[in-house]
């Protein structure tokens, strides 16, 4: 393995990034990888899909931050290593906020983080408990727009974030297929409605039933429709339907 090190750091740096990059080099070409003196040739075998947990467990202890936080990326890690790598430094964290295979109890601890880096890890991550991300939403703005794109974020929490006066959480929100078409029905004001184009045209890509309200915004204010509550019924009872 030793020779084989020494043979790899002879080659071009662009070579062995390819390499340690590549789901099918071989689980020992990865490992010899893994002591290349280039920390970025070794965060991609950290990253690597086909890195054993063997090195993986090497590479957790790497003097190198982005290394580590390599790992904590990795899908291959075990949740003994994520649970320590939670303790590490915060951009770290940060991986393992993001990781597919954090725990309830690690969402827990990691969002008390003042890194906003963490805190928007988690926001984003399908996995975070919904209560978390509750929680969440009461920090920064790009955090609250984290949870706003969580595909799994739950739709009493987006209809919350559907008064949000900031733009960005505002487009995460009208993008979020979860979001309630009520909730942002409750915050849409008329001006807003014709003039906001990617609202229109992502309100309509998640239900094209949604295309009825597009048409009917042409003859009647949002405030018509409220006032109308007969209408109002019936085209909801239509986008229920669809």
């Amino acid at each position: 393995m030793a020779n084989l090190t020494d043979l790899l750091k002879s080659f071009p740096g662009a070579q062995c990034r390819t390499l340690a990059k590549n789901k099918n080099t071989s689980e020992m070409l990865l490992a010899a990888l893994s002591a290349h003196p280039d920390r970025h040739i070794r965060r991609l075998v950290a990253t690597n899909q086909s890195t054993s947990i063997e090195v993986l467990k090497i590479l957790m202890r790497d003097q190198e931050i982005i290394v580590r936080k390599g790992v904590a990326i990795s899908q291959n890690v075990t949740i003994d290593m994520l649970d320590e790598l939670a303790r590490d430094h915060d951009i770290v964290q940060a991986g393992v906020a993001s990781n597919p295979n954090t725990t309830s109890e690690m969402f827990t601890l990691l969002s008390d983080s003042e890194s906003l880096s963490v805190l928007m890890a988690i926001g984003k991550n399908p996995n975070a408990p919904g209560e978390i991300l509750r929680n969440l939403i009461s920090s920064n703005g790009i955090v609250r727009e984290a949870v706003a794109s969580n595909p799994k974020c739950p739709p009493d929490i987006l209809s919350l974030l559907s008064r949000e006066q900031d733009y960005e959480v505002q487009q995460q929100v009208f993008q979020n297929e979860r979001t309630p078409i009520v909730a942002l029905l409750n915050f849409m004001n008329d001006e807003d409605w014709r003039l906001n184009n990617a609202f229109l045209e992502s309100l309509i890509k998640q239900n094209p039933a949604y295309m009825l309200y597009v048409e009917m915004v042409e003859k009647a204010t949002i405030n018509d429709y409220r006032d109308e509550i007969s209408l109002d019924l019936e085209v909801k009872s239509q986008l229920t339907e669809g």
